[in-house]
């Protein structure tokens, strides 16, 4: 499978102190072993995950490993038509958010891991799914 991966998630697998430490961790390094991972050919998630998580030892390790490994990270654009853009502005969607539905809506196998359930409310997760087909999936109801 081919994952979209917020931010969030990432930053719970970096930081023992997360309550959703292990879970996360459990994720990430079942993406490592068995999945890829999806990001915009332009590479802004990336900078993102930099950004936020350059520093951590756990984030660069498991990097490493994801550009270092064939197969493990497909480009897709991060571009969604503005009628669906609108429609989740209309929703109260957070515009940060729109660089990871864009690729998720672009990929594959269409999976978005997150754990921001408040953006990705069940309205917006319901929109996603009928409009775009994308999967959003919370580290507690991940398919198997």
């Amino acid at each position: 499978m081919n994952w979209v991966i917020d931010t969030n998630i990432l930053i719970f697998a970096s930081n023992v102190n997360e309550e959703k430490y292990f879970n996360a961790v459990e994720f990430v390094l079942d993406v490592r072993k068995n999945h890829s991972i999806v990001i915009d050919h332009k590479r802004e998630i990336v900078k993102e995950y930099n950004k936020k998580l350059k520093n951590n030892p756990f984030y660069k390790k498991w990097w490493k490993h994801m550009i270092s490994t064939k197969g493990k990270i497909a480009f897709h654009d991060s571009k969604i038509p503005s009628y669906h853009k609108n429609k989740l502005e209309n929703l109260k969607f957070h515009n940060d958010d729109l660089l990871f539905v864009g690729v998720a809506s672009n990929s594959c196998d269409k999976l978005l891991v997150t754990e921001d359930k408040d953006d990705y409310n069940k309205n917006i997760r319901y929109y996603l799914k009928q409009n775009l087909d994308i999967n959003v999936y919370f580290l507690d109801n991940l398919p198997n």
